[in-house]
């Protein structure tokens, strides 16, 4: 039994462990230009990602959805009601820090 954490951006590598078995399986909170799995029309009016880098990295997301051992789930962890507390918390210690 192993666990790998990756972070960074080499999401064709980690889709072709994936494809062959080297890695079993990922769950991805972030992938590369994920705003445009959310509405593929943006290519179209988003000069930075009308280019074949973005393009080949939204296949990729595609190709990652598709495999049966890859969980992408939305970028929304920081509004969780624990998450919401711990910035509200330390937004009030910040300011109590500050005004002394």
């Amino acid at each position: 039994n192993m666990e790998v954490f990756l972070c960074g951006r080499r999401m064709k590598a980690l889709y072709m462990a994936l494809k062959s078995g080297k890695v079993a399986g990922a769950g991805l909170d972030v992938v590369e230009c994920e705003e445009i799995l959310a509405n593929e029309d943006l290519y179209l009016t988003k000069t930075e990602c009308v280019n074949q880098e973005c393009l080949e990295r939204t296949l990729i997301n595609h190709k990652m959805l598709e495999l049966p051992n890859v969980v992408i789930t939305p970028h929304i962890a920081f509004s969780s009601i624990e998450a919401v507390e711990r910035i509200l918390n330390t937004t009030i210690s910040n300011i109590k820090d500050y005004l002394g």
